[in-house]
């Protein structure tokens, strides 16, 4: 399965230089699985049914004892406000344990037509805290997410939606290991919505490349 998430994500947002967080996790869709995340009344969730969106997970240098490669887990989602707070869960369907837990706070939702994404950055006006069953963040002081959005139907500006997604994870203490450096705050400013989201968009699914 191809990675065109490192690509796919600089399309989607502009990057600016800041902390030396690093990116440690990513998630892609399922090849040919329904979408994943919901829109309406002002709340984002995931599209999945009591145990969530079933997702494709992976860390990325730092790799933990028993999840070498990607995982098979259970995404959840529950965010609202404006800017948004929430949480987003990755829980592995073979035993449920945690894989990542992200709680946030002053996050951005932006998008136009059928492409967009939610992303936040501690510092820089937010939090960004993780929990897990495998990694250790003791002493974090710096970490953002993005996720990007593509296929909205019928389109960002409605009232309500459903979207694809794909998304990375990035902190400066995650367990010790040597992460892929990406830049710490995502720029708040989506470019290209459109072309971004035809390239993201194939089969239903989104991909990465690191």
């Amino acid at each position: 399965m191809k990675f065109w998430g490192a690509a796919a994500l600089a399309l989607t947002l502009l990057a600016v230089p800041a902390s030396a967080a690093t990116t440690f996790a990513q998630f892609e869709q399922v090849d040919g699985g329904p979408q994943t995340i919901a829109f309406g009344g002002g709340v984002l969730t995931d599209n999945g049914g009591l145990l969530g969106s079933l997702v494709m997970f992976n860390f990325l240098d730092v790799m933990p004892a028993g999840v070498n490669g990607q995982v098979e887990a259970y995404m959840t989602v529950e965010a609202s406000g404006s800017p948004f707070d929430g949480t987003i869960s990755f829980h592995r369907v073979s035993d449920m344990t945690n894989l990542l837990t992200l709680h946030f706070t002053n996050a951005t939702l932006a998008g136009a037509g059928g492409s967009g994404a939610l992303f936040g950055t501690q510092p820089g006006g937010g939090t960004v805290a993780y929990t897990s069953d495998y990694l250790d963040f003791t002493g974090q002081t710096a970490g953002d997410f993005a996720v990007g959005l593509s296929g909205i139907t019928p389109g960002f500006s409605a009232a309500a939606w459903t979207a694809d997604s794909v998304g990375t994870f990035a902190s400066d203490s995650a367990n010790g290991g040597n992460g892929v450096p990406e830049p710490a705050t995502w720029a708040m400013m989506i470019i290209g919505f459109g072309g971004v989201g035809a390239l993201m968009r194939r089969r239903r699914t989104l991909a990465f490349s690191v």
